[in-house]
């Protein structure tokens, strides 16, 4: 009995430490995916004060996206990151009555004005997918918001230039330490990309040279190959010469046979011819029958004289 409560007694406390550390574990996963960013409301002020009139805003991940009017009408795609409140692109919609645009790259990577066009910029459909930030949201007052998004779909753009234009929150005690995260994780993120390009041209190298030992044993199997095959045919070639030499030198050997039994048999046919002219001293001259005459029979019946 007291074993198996003390069996029960372990179970429980394994039980316990399994359940806390998932809820840990959860609560951490959490933690790791809030961030802390800018608030739509302090974004949306910044810019008013600059004489920029907030008409729409959504967010990706760490960015705000705007939809915004300058006070001659023209109109654009701006987008802000919210860690370090910096304008990071912006796209020209329409340009007010009279206005003209700044030449794209004329003035450099940072923010001037609506009419020019720089930096990370998405279209208008892009746009209208990303996330809406609601009236709610807006009427936050707060500085800092905690949003929630995994690391995967942060944003990744090209570093802008230091521009106090584009810069929404210049002077305020945490411009300074907003700039440094982002400085430091762009810094960090080209170190991953330039690891990561380096370590896809190493695997690539590697690739290659496998190919090349690969082409190269190959190219070795297959003239191992045609070396051996042509071996084999001289070879075959030379056992085929020599199986015909020794064809043709048996039928020679065989017709010289049949030569020397032509004349054994043309002496043999030679010798046994008769000697007609020994045989002819040694043969009796035939004897002529004599045709002897008989006498005349008289056929008259002889008398008896006594009768």
């Amino acid at each position: 009995m007291r074993k198996v409560l003390c069996s029960a007694a372990i179970a429980l406390q394994l039980a316990a430490g399994v359940a806390s550390i998932s809820h840990y574990q959860a609560e951490a996963a959490v933690q790791h995916r809030m961030k802390r960013v800018r608030s739509p409301y302090f974004i949306m002020t910044a810019l008013e004060k600059r004489g920029i009139e907030v008409i729409a805003m959504r967010r990706l991940a760490q960015v705000y996206f705007l939809h915004v009017r300058d006070g001659f009408g023209t109109e654009a795609l701006m987008a802000v990151d919210g860690r370090n409140s910096e304008i990071i692109g912006l796209l020209v919609l329409s340009l007010g009555r009279g206005v003209s645009p700044i030449v794209t790259g004329s003035r450099g990577r940072h923010f001037v004005d609506l009419t020019y066009t720089f930096g990370y910029t998405v279209e208008w459909t892009v746009f209208e997918s990303y996330t809406v930030i609601t009236t709610e949201e807006l009427s936050v007052t707060e500085e800092y918001v905690e949003v929630t998004y995994e690391e995967y779909e942060e944003v990744v753009y090209e570093e802008v230039e230091e521009y106090a234009e584009g810069d929404l929150d210049e002077g305020l005690p945490d411009d300074a330490a907003g700039d440094l995260l982002v400085e430091e994780e762009i810094e960090a993120y080209s170190e991953e990309a330039t690891f990561s390009e380096d370590q896809q041209t190493e695997e690539t190298t590697d690739d290659e040279d496998i190919l090349t030992q690969s082409d190269q044993s190959a190219d070795e199997d297959t003239a191992a190959d045609m070396d051996e095959d042509m071996t084999d045919n001289v070879v075959n070639d030379v056992d085929g010469a020599d199986d015909q030499a020794g064809d043709d030198e048996a039928i020679y050997e065989e017709a010289e046979d049949t030569t020397e039994q032509d004349d054994v048999v043309e002496e043999q046919v030679v010798d046994e011819e008769p000697d007609y002219a020994d045989d002819a001293e040694d043969v009796e001259e035939p004897v002529e029958d004599q045709f002897v005459e008989d006498e005349p029979v008289d056929d008259e019946p002889v008398i008896d004289e006594e009768e």
